[in-house]
């Protein structure tokens, strides 16, 4: 990005940009993270922390790096959740910004991270998400092993992947914020509820370029993907027995945001999540038909695979 063009994203975009980060024992990668956001091109951002009750030096580590720049705000108010779900949406609270990003404490961002994203975020104020592309990176070998690209546009290829679009690729809007704020009832993860909210109610938009570096390694809280295709099908036939098609607490998280938000649903929408939760009282044929009249897949990767999890697994991980 050429330097009349940050001058524009500049001038365009007075008010900071809110970065939240929701830490909990990341001693090990944190001021890796924090120094990526600080060599950030686009400097007007404010990054606010909330830890959930860390037992090693990730609190005294923020503070430290804290006293030399004032954008990192660190929120001490004695809350643990023990959730990185409810410590992210704990988060939004704190936001006054129209652009926010989720903050994987253990990431490495690119430094035009910012930039690019504001750059291409809409401009119109419903509720909006724009998701980049990032590398997967393995932090014990040093190697690069795929990227995290994926794209969900709509309900029918979200419902049934047992979560959401992860939030360390987003940046969302005001009206997103207050959306996610609206919701009170159980929680997986605040990006599966980002997600389904983009889904029924906003635009969401993708961009193809890699923006930041999605580190594995054994401590991650979500997320980890293993990079050898070996293990992961060895994985996939030995554990076929403990495999499911869906998540009870994903599918709780789903009616209750139906409960949540009915009234502002579109009726398309309605009836896919009224089929959806349903399913559980149908046996395997019907849910068949149910699936194939209604185009539900599983993210954008077609039916097939929906189909084949619902002919060889369980349809619950809770008995």
């Amino acid at each position: 990005m050429t330097e009349n063009q940050e001058l524009i994203i500049a001038k365009k975009y007075q008010q900071s940009v809110d970065i939240l980060m929701a830490t909990y024992n990341g001693e090990l990668y944190i001021v890796q993270q924090i120094f990526s956001i600080k060599a950030q091109t686009y400097s007007n951002w404010r990054l606010i922390i909330h830890d959930d009750g860390s037992s090693d030096n990730t609190v005294s580590i923020i503070k430290n790096l804290s006293k030399n720049d004032d954008r990192i705000v660190l929120i001490e108010d004695g809350i643990k959740f023990k959730s990185p779900a409810k410590n992210f949406m704990h988060l939004l609270n704190y936001s006054g910004s129209d652009r926010i990003c989720f903050c994987d404490q253990d990431d490495i961002w690119f430094e035009n991270k910012l930039s690019t994203m504001l750059s291409l975020f809409p401009e119109d104020y419903r509720p909006a998400a724009l998701f980049s592309s990032g590398y997967l990176y393995n932090s014990q070998t040093n190697e690069l092993f795929g990227k995290l690209d994926y794209k969900i546009h709509n309900l029918k290829e979200l419902l049934f992947i047992n979560g959401g679009i992860h939030g360390s690729r987003a940046m969302i809007n005001g009206e997103m914020r207050e959306k996610m704020l609206a919701y009170k009832g159980p929680l997986n993860m605040h990006d599966h509820l980002m997600s389904l909210i983009a889904c029924s109610f906003g635009q969401i938009f993708f961009t193809e370029i890699p923006l930041f570096l999605y580190r594995q390694h054994s401590n991650n809280v979500s997320g980890n993907i293993d990079n050898c295709k070996i293990r992961r099908l060895i994985k996939g036939f030995s554990g076929l027995k403990k495999k499911y098609v869906v998540s009870k607490s994903i599918y709780d998280c789903i009616s209750q945001f139906k409960n949540t938000y009915e009234k502002d649903l579109s009726g398309k929408d309605r009836e896919l999540l009224d089929v959806y939760s349903n399913l559980k009282m149908d046996n395997n044929f019907i849910r068949l038909m149910k699936i194939i009249r209604y185009g539900f897949s599983v993210g954008n990767k077609g039916r097939i695979q929906l189909i084949m999890k619902l002919i060889s697994r369980r349809y619950f991980d809770i008995l």
